[in-house]
């Protein structure tokens, strides 16, 4: 009984499988490219056929190297849409909208034949005409000019928000942006500097409009950006700056030095500091009267101004308005280190033992100068 169970399922799905295949046809046809002279097949066209009243596709194909193409759809009636790449999409029978398509149509008897294409070869337009917008982007260090390699320069159409062209920088600075003809403004920015736009001004309103077209690629749109200035102190706070250097073998150089404010009658300092690259620093404090000192590894530490006791040191008020500037030491290398000492005279002997004047290792031996003072020495 199972056996004749399984042999009637297999039949049913064998007969509903052909059946299936009994409801469907085909759709073919040959899709050639108008030429100057005779149309040549458009190998690798893409062929879709869509229901009458359906927006998505039942069937589609690919036309081979002689041009022709297959589409195997259930019976129905069908608009027949083809595509090529550089040629003019198109409905059959040739018309470029949907609506004057031609419908095609696959019944039990009919396969649709011969729906061929002619396809129109579009020239694509011409590049857009491009040219240049060049310069060089530097910041300041140790006093400084320096090329900011990998700083990022942007090109904005004077009437678009978002960039026409993007360069970096290169080792030296330089940058070259590639723009198609028009008017543009040009902003440069680095990590931790200030922004600028052309010809360094903060704000895009203020920009120079730089143009590019024929015979026109401006040069030298060149940027110096800087760190942002210090945030103003709160209220009843001020600052006290200066630059602390050091001298050396006849050099002045700048020192990674700490700087340090101590209210006058305290021994404890309210702020301190330490000098950047170029030796500059900046004190935050609250208004009120400072003694400054500065040290650094291998330099005599100073108070200002370039004393050696705090009892010497000028005081520094900071009020409203009032934020000293210019509080500057030049310290001293403290020169090469001194002589090791003399090496000392030692006292030596050997212990033994008493009974078979054999040497005692590990004895301790103790020598007392003539003032009390004593050491031990292991043997």
């Amino acid at each position: 009984m199972k056996k004749l169970l399984f042999v009637t399922m297999a039949l049913l799905m064998v007969a509903s499988f052909a059946w299936g295949q009994d409801r469907q046809g085909t759709i073919s046809g040959t899709i050639l490219a108008q030429t100057d002279s005779v149309p040549q097949p458009l190998s690798g066209a893409h062929i879709v056929a869509f229901q009458l009243n359906g927006q998505m596709p039942v069937a589609n194909a690919t036309a081979n190297a002689e041009g022709h193409y297959t589409l195997h759809v259930p019976f129905g009636q069908y608009q027949i849409h083809a595509e090529a790449y550089h040629f003019n999409s198109a409905w059959y029978n040739n018309v470029p909208e949907r609506a004057q398509a031609t419908t095609v149509a696959v019944t039990v008897d009919t396969n649709a034949t011969g729906i061929d294409f002619l396809m129109i070869h579009v020239t694509p337009p011409p590049p857009p005409l491009q040219g240049t917008i060049s310069g060089i982007v530097t910041g300041m260090q140790d006093s400084n000019v320096v090329p900011l390699r990998y700083a990022h320069v942007l090109a904005f159409a004077t009437n678009g928000n978002m960039p026409a062209g993007a360069a970096f920088a290169d080792s030296l600075g330089q940058y070259t942006l590639h723009l198609n003809y028009g008017q543009y403004v040009v902003r440069a920015e680095a990590m931790n500097l200030v922004s600028l736009w052309y010809n360094n001004v903060p704000e895009r309103s203020q920009a120079t409009v730089l143009a590019v077209g024929d015979s026109s690629n401006p040069t030298g749109i060149n940027f110096l950006l800087l760190p942002p200035a210090p945030p103003p102190p709160p209220p009843g706070h001020g600052t006290i700056s200066g630059t602390v250097l050091g001298q050396a073998d006849s050099n002045t150089v700048p020192l990674p030095a700490m700087v340090y404010a101590y209210p006058v009658n305290s021994d404890h300092p309210a702020a301190m500091v330490m000098t950047d690259r170029s030796g500059n620093y900046i004190l935050h404090v609250t208004f009120g009267g400072y003694q400054i000192k500065a040290e650094a590894y291998h330099y005599v530490p100073l108070w200002y101004n370039n004393v050696p006791e705090r009892a010497q040191a000028t005081t520094v008020a900071v009020a409203d308005s009032v934020n000293p500037t210019g509080i500057n030491f030049l310290l001293q290398h403290e020169g090469p280190p001194p002589p090791p000492p003399a090496p000392v005279s030692g006292i030596s002997g050997v212990i033994t033992n008493a009974f078979d004047n054999s040497p005692i290792r590990g004895a301790m031996v103790t020598a007392i100068k003539a003032n009390n003072h004593w050491m031990h020495r292991m043997v």
